[in-house]
């Protein structure tokens, strides 16, 4: 039997670092924390300060004041015929 010794050599590139990817690097990162953190302010915040307020008992104040010159239509609206009953 007849041994071969074959002795294979690897190629290393050491390719250098280029200076101007690094601070290209650095403006898109502080441009991502700025966006991120202001999406936080403006959506995140106010929904995590809103969880605790109390919930409303579902009674909606629907009477609606009219301003003091304009008394022309005090009449609901619906059917003239049928007389309407005051709801206070």
């Amino acid at each position: 039997m007849l041994l071969v010794n074959k002795k294979f050599m690897t190629t290393v590139i050491n390719t250098p670092r280029n200076e101007d990817s690094s601070v290209m690097n650095a403006i898109i990162g502080v441009l991502i924390l700025v966006v991120v953190a202001f999406l936080f302010f403006a959506y995140a915040l106010p929904a995590i300060r809103n969880i605790d307020t109390p919930k409303q008992d579902g009674n909606i104040d629907v009477n609606v004041k009219l301003p003091a010159g304009d008394q022309a239509n005090t009449e609901p609206a619906g059917n003239p015929d049928t007389q309407s009953v005051p709801t206070q």
